[in-house]
């Protein structure tokens, strides 16, 4: 999320001569800054979502290089960005600066929405700037047809929960698709992507370097268990499938800080 501080910042900057009162809802934290996202609606327009962020600073920053003594220092960012669902980008089109915490206060700096900018008119992934969660929130009402076409995967990585220095990270890169979510009542149904960072051998020798699962997710319990699964030779699951059966069909306990919360949260959430 600092990288994406940074590109808010020089955007303000390059377009120094956007925000109504709004609700927020927390998204992240880290030891410099705090991000939130905007409560109200979100436009869409074809595949594309605008939404306003929220970056709150936890030490005041004086944008620039020259400190001028009349400045005030920023606390926090009013931000909007546009998210390209389908590509997994974003962008931000205007900024504002604010004096005080939560986009309170007087105005420090003040862009204009101006697509000519390259911050605003290049899209970046979303895992540069470490907006996975974000662009998850934003993209999860673009509908499942788009132009009468079929459905779109939109596939959303899963960032692994911070692990002990003792525990080796998963040698696999997990993501679901946004648009294979549906809801009944306390239970989700969603499609989960394994990449392999390795390949794995069958019991027949057969090497394999992806999984797709049918996920069932019961929110009020909090537990998950896979109902289909079918394995690839490739790392994208493009190529037919070498292994397809039923899953263990077992509800397992979501347990916290692991990968299976952080799927448990994107799915359960309304």
């Amino acid at each position: 999320m600092r990288n994406l501080l940074s590109c808010i910042t020089a955007f303000i900057m390059l377009t120094a001569p956007l925000c109504a009162q709004a609700q927020w809802v927390k998204t992240s934290s880290s030891d410099d800054e705090v991000s939130y996202l905007s409560t109200k609606p979100i436009i869409y327009q074809g595949n594309i979502a605008r939404i306003q962020l929220l970056t709150d600073l936890k030490e005041p920053e004086v944008l620039g290089d020259l400190i001028d003594p009349k400045e005030k220092p920023s606390q926090s960012f009013v931000s909007q960005v546009e998210f390209e669902c389908f590509k997994r980008a974003a962008r931000i089109t205007s900024a504002k600066a604010y004096s005080g915490k939560m986009g309170q206060g007087d105005v420090t700096v003040n862009s204009e929405d101006d697509t000519s900018n390259p911050l605003s008119a290049y899209w970046h992934d979303v895992r540069d700037w470490g907006m996975s969660k974000e662009f998850a929130y934003a993209c999860k009402a673009i509908p499942m047809t788009f132009f009468n076409q079929p459905p779109e995967r939109i596939w959303l990585e899963i960032e692994e929960p911070e692990r002990r220095a003792e525990t080796p990270p998963a040698a696999q890169i997990v993501y679901l698709d946004l648009n294979s979510k549906i809801r009944r009542e306390d239970v989700v149904k969603i499609v989960q992507r394994v990449n392999m960072e390795e390949s794995a051998l069958s019991n027949d020798s057969t090497a394999s370097m992806s999984a797709v699962l049918k996920l069932e997710i019961e929110c009020k319990q909090r537990a998950i268990r896979d109902m289909k699964i079918s394995i690839h030779p490739d790392r994208m699951a493009s190529q037919k499938a070498i292994i397809s059966s039923m899953g263990t069909k077992e509800w397992i306990a979501v347990e916290p800080d692991s990968v299976k919360e952080e799927i448990f949260k994107i799915a359960c959430e309304n």
